[in-house]
C-alpha cells in the first residue's frame, strides 16, 4: 500500500536527515522511518484511550518505601543536578 504525504519543506528536510542517519543512506530508509513514526503514533493514540480518572489511586503505595521527606528529596535532587553539570 502507498500513501502520499505532503510536508512543509523544512519539516521534510529534517525528517529526511534523521531517517538517513538512523536507517542509512539507502533506498527504503524513508519508508522505514515513516513506518516507525506511524507505529509510534498509533501506540500513543491507542494508549490515550485509557483515561485515568484518579491518578492518586494508580500510584498508591509506589513511594511507600521512601523514608526521606519531600524537602530532603528536593535537596538531594538539586545536588545531583549540579554534580552532572560539572
Amino acid at each position: 500500500m502507498s500513501i502520499k504525504v505532503s510536508l512543509p519543506k523544512e519539516k521534510e528536510m529534517v525528517f529526511r536527515e534523521k531517517a538517513m542517519r538512523k536507517f542509512g543512506y539507502r533506498k527504503g530508509a524513508l519508508s522505514e522511518a515513516l513506518e516507525e513514526a506511524i507505529t509510534l503514533w498509533l501506540i500513543r493514540e491507542t494508549s490515550t484511550s485509557m483515561k485515568i480518572t484518579n491518578p492518586t489511586i494508580q500510584i498508591s503505595g509506589i513511594l511507600s518505601e521512601i523514608k526521606e521527606t519531600s524537602v530532603e528529596l528536593q535537596h538531594e535532587g538539586t545536588t545531583l543536578f549540579f554534580q552532572k553539570k560539572r
